[in-house]
Formats: C-alpha cells, structure tokens, sequence
C-alpha cells in the first residue's frame, strides 16, 4: 500500500488514519494539513483539532501533529541541506577543474616561455659567430 500523497510505501509506524479511513504518512498528512483542511482523497473535512487514528488504532493528537509538522520542517531541512552539499561538490569539482586548466595553462607558458629564451640565445650565438 502507498500513500497518496508522496506514493512512497506505507510504513505501520509512520502511517495516519483520518476519520474518513483514508491512510497517509503522518508527515504528508502535516503538510496537507497545513495546505487545506479537508481529506486529500475524499474531500471530507478533517477536523480543525486533528485527532487521527494510527495504524494500530492508537489516536494521534495535535500535539502529534505538531511533532509532525516538526519532523516535516527536520526533513525539508535535511532535503535542503542535501541539495546544498551536492552544489557545493558541483562549485568544488569545478573549481578542481578551472584550477587544472590553469595549471596546464602556465605549463603550457612557461614552455613556450622557455622555447623563445632558448631560441633567442641561439640566434644570439649565431649572430655573434657571424661578427667575428
């Protein structure tokens, strides 16, 4: 069974029953909750002091929820943060390469540096065996 919301698999210890029957992950159900206060299948309302069944017929109160809304805000957190670390890996693998690229760029100078010293010290050498 998946929830309707996020369509991931239902977990017993994370599941929510409204009074309507329907089930969803309690975090889902937080931000639905937030979003609009009626069953995210059936329309139905839900309650403005939520008060829904777990999985194994135990209530949830608002206090739940509020803890809920708490996990929500830890996972949204936690999504950001993940996205931040995979872009500061992306700027990291791209300053790596930038500073690849330079340090072949200054090989590449200073090869070319070395070419034209080597060159002009030939030429100089001819010139001087040319005037004497």
């Amino acid at each position: 069974m998946t929830c309707p919301i996020c369509t991931d698999e239902l977990e017993t210890l994370d599941t929510v029953q409204t009074p309507c029957g329907h089930q969803f992950h309690r975090v889902c159900l937080a931000r639905w909750f937030n979003a609009g206060k009626q069953c995210p299948m059936c329309r139905a309302p839900l309650p403005n002091m939520p008060t829904f069944t777990l999985a194994q017929g135990r209530k949830i109160s608002k206090s739940l929820m509020y803890n809920a809304d708490l996990l929500l805000l830890c996972a949204l957190f936690e999504e950001t943060l993940d996205i931040k670390l995979e872009e500061i890996r992306q700027y990291k693998d791209e300053l790596q390469r930038l500073d690849d690229e330079l340090k072949k760029r200054k090989n590449h100078a200073a090869k070319k540096s070395q070419k034209k010293k080597t060159k002009k010290a030939r030429l100089n050498k001819q010139r001087t065996a040319i005037k004497s």
